[in-house]
């Protein structure tokens, strides 16, 4: 427990990017929010008992808490210097060639390339946070805290035969409530 409050101090040594900040720093946003999103399942598994599915859940968030300082935000910063380094290389491209003369080819412009680079960390970015949330809902409903089969059937198959039985029954006893209080009436 004391090393989850530690590991908060090796912050500005494992984070290796030229940013300091998230605001420019797409992949750093997702990973911030899915180590939010950890957190909180953390929170939730402290206040289950200690029983078989929530002590491997916890466990297994409790790994992706430390990877998260230690392993995911200085892979991910030496990913975004990466990609700030070849968005340079690009920029450096478009302007001269060899014989230092302006490329004038539209496929070699400044805003093409941005706009390539930009979406690729986009649809990155997504697919990291799409790939993580369905992992850790699965997570979930393998060890019993969600489960997803029988939301589904309630919410989206509509009324079963019981739920009917009991609306039949219910409205059998308002008529019967209804004739009463009319023949008291």
């Amino acid at each position: 427990m004391f090393g989850a409050i530690l590991v908060l101090l090796i912050m500005p040594f494992t984070d290796l990017s030229r940013n300091r900040g998230i605001q420019f720093r797409p992949l750093s946003k997702i990973s911030f929010f899915i180590f939010i999103a950890n957190f909180l399942i953390l929170m939730l598994l402290g206040a289950k008992h200690v029983e078989a599915p929530f002590i491997e859940a916890g466990q297994i968030s409790t790994v992706l808490y430390f990877a998260h300082f230690l392993i995911i935000v200085p892979v991910i910063g030496l990913l975004e210097n990466s990609l700030i380094e070849l968005d340079d290389k690009l920029q450096h491209l478009e302007k001269y060639n060899d014989n230092n003369i302006i490329l004038r080819s539209s496929i070699f412009s400044k805003h093409s390339y941005k706009r390539l680079l930009n979406m690729l960390l986009i649809f990155l970015a997504y697919l990291i946070s799409a790939l993580v949330l369905l992992a850790l809902l699965a997570l979930l409903q393998h060890y019993g805290i969600i489960d997803l089969n029988s939301y589904f059937i309630a919410h989206c198959s509509g009324p079963s035969e019981s739920d009917l039985e009991i609306l039949h029954s219910n409205l059998n006893k308002i008529e019967i409530d209804l004739a009463v209080q009319r023949s008291l009436e």
